[in-house]
């Protein structure tokens, strides 16, 4: 391509750069600023809608605070109007029975309780609002709230309605039906654990299908014992001001403030909806488009957060509405009337904004374009001239470097010297760029003759420098190869000695454990030893001490013989004295007859005693001969145990050599194992060192190769260089 249409392209790509450039950044800034705008109004939409989950939230907590101002009020009225009725009490002797439902089960049980009194006048049983029940229905009529009775049922502490002014399912009293202790999930009631401990509850509370803010107060007997409670309170969904209110709140165009139950059996069920439409609906398992229950994560995330500011993003559609919209929602959860408060605003309320914002920037672009085509005109023609006056004289020096190029340096110079004439001179008339061009051409020539020259008797001064540097290395390299195969001799060497070192020092170690081990051993044995020392010292006292006590039994058993004998010669003489007395009854005639008997008696217990008297004889040298041989026995045993004795006293000296000598041993290995480890450690240093002086042989060898390889493109070079100056025609 010739240079005055290059130089044309050029004008023209300087011309477009900055058109092009322009169009992509505004095109780009449309979409840039577009999300931006996008972006910033969905923040401002988030902010507005924190804003209004927090006003709500505020005026949700006012409205239960003028609530329980006015539940207190109504507790107040209610105790005094029982009070100045005379109180509630229950009959000590009549019970009546009753059909207890439960209110969360509907399941019916019959329980027998003591009436129950109110100034002295039983409620009775009362299920239609055709008969009044005073003075509840006055109480309910005068506070405007609900009023009930409750009494309790069991240990447990479930409350049956005796007497209550709220409606059950069929429009009857809710009279009969009663709240368990326990709910359902298995947890203990909270208004009833309250009214159980004494206490009063005023909060949230299940009552049949409807939830109440309500005040429970126990009644309680003579001796303080709950005997039931009384109950005063407001359905959730009766309090019509903040629902009129909240139901009239538009957000942006056609978004709303929605309220849904948070827990329970009803979580997920409108209490508020768009203009009513769906209030009651259970909404609880609605999905997205991906199948997430996005309304539960709502409630549940709402929870947790506790009075915190959610957001959630999804597709929602209205009854009335043809297609779903993408709407964002704050969430808020007010525990005390466990609502969800949901603040939504459609995305496309605020797209508008957004179109109009784009549509201007259009706007300014399509009239940038129009500006830009013009002068990309004007500088066309503007290069095609300019073009023009550029190119005619590079047209005379291009033909001139092509002579040079081709090596014809005497016909190129003889050229610029007819172009700088008087003639060349015309065509390139003025001090430009262009003609100073000619004369550096000029010169270049000049110069390269002179440099061809010298360059071609230089190549052949590094043709023989580059022949003697490649035998050179390949000298080197050889050598390098020598080293690198003794250091790697020597990496093995080291090595070898550094598991050896490691193996023996985990010997070591393993030795010196043993030998703590058996000293450890050998003194527990040293205790054992000592133990058992002591333990024969007392053997041998015990034994001494039983060879004395035997010695003693020995001589009471003398003792016995003596007094046997005594005994002995007793019986003998009270014999001869029956006798004697006998014979003296027998001369006495009939009137010793009765001494005759007792002297025969005398005599047989005489006889008697003799008997027994050598039986105890027989059994004290028994005794006395076992004595005697349990005494030689000990004194047998003693002369064992002193000897025993005297064994421990010298196995427990040679024992503690032994552990001495053992427990001297552990210091002595520690010292090995410290030179060990040193000399591992060394081992170590010494294999990474030659390993690093390996890799630094290896990557010398690898330098040496490569410096041959250059060497040998050296020389290469130069014989192509040779080659490559023959063409030049110097003159």
């Amino acid at each position: 391509m010739k240079l005055k249409y290059k130089i044309v392209i050029m004008v023209m790509i300087a011309a477009l750069l900055p058109v092009v450039s322009q169009y992509v950044l505004s095109y780009y800034s449309v979409h840039e600023v577009d999300a931006a705008v996008l972006e910033q109004m969905r923040e401002t939409s988030k902010q507005n809608l924190r804003t209004m989950a927090l006003n709500v939230y505020d005026m949700c907590r006012i409205a239960d605070n003028m609530l329980h101002d006015d539940l207190k009020r109504d507790v107040a009225i209610l105790d005094k109007v029982l009070s100045e009725s005379g109180g509630i009490c229950t009959s000590a002797q009549e019970r009546v029975e009753w059909k207890a439902r439960n209110q969360s089960t509907n399941k019916e049980v019959v329980v027998v309780l003591p009436k129950m009194y109110v100034g002295g006048e039983w409620l009775g049983q009362h299920f239609d609002f055709s008969t009044r029940v005073p003075p509840f229905d006055r109480i309910s009529e005068f506070t405007g709230q609900e009023c009930t009775l409750l009494q309790r049922m069991n240990e447990q502490g479930d409350m049956l309605r005796i007497a209550t002014t709220v409606k059950a399912g069929d429009g009857s009293r809710a009279t009969g039906t009663y709240i368990p202790a326990v709910d359902q999930d298995g947890r203990q009631n909270r208004m009833i654990a309250a009214i159980l401990s004494g206490e009063k509850y005023i909060g949230r509370i299940q009552v049949l299908e409807a939830r109440y803010i309500a005040s429970y107060t126990p009644v309680k007997d003579k001796d303080g014992k709950v005997i039931g409670c009384t109950f005063i309170g407001v359905k959730v969904s009766a309090m019509e001001s903040i629902r009129k209110v909240l139901k009239e709140i538009k957000v942006g165009k056609s978004g709303y403030v929605g309220v849904l139950i948070g827990s329970g059996e009803n979580s997920g069920t409108y209490v508020i909806s768009q203009n009513g439409k769906t209030d009651g609906l259970n909404i609880l398992e609605k999905t997205d488009a991906e199948g997430k229950p996005f309304v539960k994560q709502m409630i549940n995330e709402a929870i947790q957060k506790k009075g915190e500011v959610g957001f959630q993003t999804f597709l929602w559609k209205n009854p009335d509405e043809p297609a779903a919209r993408l709407k964002t929602s704050a969430f808020v959860y007010f525990e005390p009337w466990d609502w969800v408060i949901l603040p939504g605003l459609y995305e496309d309320d605020f797209k508008a904004a957004q179109l109009q914002v784009t549509q201007c920037i259009d706007k300014q672009t399509a009239s940038a374009a129009k500006v830009s085509v013009a002068l990309i005109l004007l500088s066309l023609v503007l290069a095609l001239y300019i073009g023009g006056k550029i190119s005619n004289p590079i047209s005379k020096i291009t033909a001139i470097a092509r002579k040079i190029a081709a090596g014809n340096l005497y016909e190129a110079g003889q050229d610029i010297k007819s172009f700088s004439s008087s003639k060349g001179r015309g065509v390139i008339a003025g001090r430009d760029e262009t003609c100073e061009l000619v004369e550096s051409f000029g010169t270049m020539t000049t110069m390269l003759n002179s440099l061809v020259a010298k360059v071609q008797q230089s190549t052949i001064q590094l043709f023989s420098t580059a022949t003697e540097i490649a035998a050179s290395s390949k000298q080197q390299e050889a050598t390098v190869k020598e080293f690198s195969a003794s250091t790697n001799e020597i990496v093995a060497s080291s090595k070898e000695i550094s598991a050896t070192s490691k193996q023996l020092l985990t010997t070591i170690v393993e030795v010196k454990e043993v030998s703590a081990r058996t000293a450890e051993n050998a003194d527990s044995g040293q205790s054992s030893i000592t133990d058992m020392h002591g333990t024969m010292k007392h053997l041998a006292s015990a034994t001494e001490s039983v060879s004395s006590k035997l010695s003693i039994i020995n001589d009471k058993a003398n003792n016995i013989n003596d007094v046997v004998a005594t005994i002995t010669k007793v019986a003998d003489q009270t014999n001869l004295l029956s006798l004697n007395a006998a014979i003296e009854a027998e001369k006495a005639g009939e009137y010793g007859l009765g001494f005759s008997v007792v002297a025969r008696e005398i005599r047989r217990l005489a006889d008697q005693t003799a008997v027994a008297t050598l039986d105890i004889v027989k059994m004290v040298k028994e005794m006395q001969s076992a004595v005697s041989s349990g005494v030689m026995e000990m004194d047998k045993f003693s002369d064992e145990v002193r000897h025993c004795v005297d064994n421990v006293n010298n196995i427990s000296g040679k024992l503690e050599n032994i552990i001495q000598q053992v427990q001297a041993l552990p210091p002595k290995f520690d010292t090995v194992a410290e030179g060990m480890e040193g000399q591992h450690e060394g081992a170590q240093q010494i294999t990474e060192a030659m390993i690093q002086l390996s890799e630094a042989a290896r990557q010398t060898t690898e330098s040496l190769r490569e410096f041959n390889q250059v060497t040998e493109q050296l020389d290469k070079a130069s014989r192509s260089l040779q080659q490559e100056l023959s063409i030049f025609k110097v003159g």
